[in-house]
């Protein structure tokens, strides 16, 4: 029988890890929240908040539009046919569509829900920057306490596992 030969590439790549490391354990989400402090905890819920807010914004635009598409029509039957009645089953009623709807009506309603829109649209943006910076305060400091707590473990090694690990590595993992 012969033996199978085993290739320079298979035998660098079984070197490389050595038998006795192990691999680095999953932490689950609620170790990772040990972390957090205080402030970075009202940070996470204020920014939760204000995604609410930010989340709403959607719905509140296709109210605006509504109201500018129901200007639209209002103007579109303006224009064919103002002399029609408002309420045609009641013979007591005498009002037409152009006595209660005019042009200057339109005009002032675009006007409104343009500067609606834009008031909206001001305010979601200022809600979605104050939400991310909330995220990413909470998040940078949670990693600073996080890296911390790493260099502490290293610096509280054996000396022998700083002759396995050299400095680049440190850095990376660190880094990582």
């Amino acid at each position: 029988m012969s033996e199978k030969k085993t290739s320079e590439f298979e035998v660098a790549w079984d070197s490389q890890s050595e038998p006795g490391e192990e691999k680095a354990k999953k932490v689950s989400l609620a170790k990772l929240w040990r972390y957090a402090t205080g402030k970075s905890l009202l940070l996470v819920i204020l920014g939760a908040s204000i995604a609410v807010v930010t989340g709403a914004g959607m719905p509140l635009m296709s109210i605006i539009v509504g109201s500018l598409s129901e200007s639209f029509v209002k103007m579109t039957k303006l224009r064919e046919s103002p002399n029609s009645l408002v309420c045609p089953h009641d013979p007591s009623c005498n009002t037409t569509f152009s006595d209660i709807y005019t042009t200057e009506d339109f005009h002032n309603d675009i006007i409104n829900q343009c500067t609606s829109f834009a008031i909206l649209g001001a305010a979601i943006y200022i809600a979605a920057f104050i939400q991310v910076s909330c995220f990413l305060v909470s998040g940078e400091q949670m990693i600073h306490k996080m890296r911390l707590a790493f260099f502490r473990g290293i610096l509280h090694q054996d000396i022998s596992w700083f002759d396995k690990n050299n400095s680049g590595t440190l850095t990376t993992k660190l880094f990582e």
